[in-house]
């Protein structure tokens, strides 16, 4: 689950506005633009909003408020997974995004299905995870 709501929260974290001008099927999260503000102004508010179009304004320092009221080391993991992003190979991008994606098509309930064994996983010791993944892997 953690996986889940990281990767939704990196969703929400950039204005859609400016991928959709740009006529990208990007996820909204996944845009270098804020993905590198966050990253690099390490979470201080900055002059960074001035550059940004006044109708897109509003809703990326909402956002920006909602990081901010974030527990500290959510912040810091947070930074860390746009970091990550920013260093990652485009292909190895575009399969986040695809995955992205498939996730928003799928219905409600299928969604809440995953989750919920996302949950599971997530809820399994270091060492159980890793006895599956070689189970897995054979």
């Amino acid at each position: 689950m953690r996986r889940l709501a990281l990767i939704l929260v990196l969703c929400a974290a950039v204005p859609a506005p400016a991928l959709a001008r740009a006529g990208e099927a990007t996820p909204p999260a996944l845009a270098p633009a804020s993905a590198g503000f966050v990253a690099q102004r390490g979470g201080r508010p900055q002059p960074f909003f001035e550059q940004i179009p006044p109708e897109e304004r509003p809703r990326l320092e909402e956002r920006y408020r909602r990081f901010q009221q974030l527990p500290p080391d959510q912040r810091e993991q947070l930074r860390r997974r746009y970091e990550e992003w920013n260093r990652m190979p485009p292909r190895e991008r575009e399969r986040y995004e695809q995955r992205y994606r498939q996730w928003r098509e799928l219905p409600p309930e299928e969604r809440r299905r995953m989750e919920e064994q996302l949950q599971r996983w997530d809820r399994l010791s270091p060492q159980e995870q890793d006895s599956i993944r070689r189970r897995f892997r054979n």
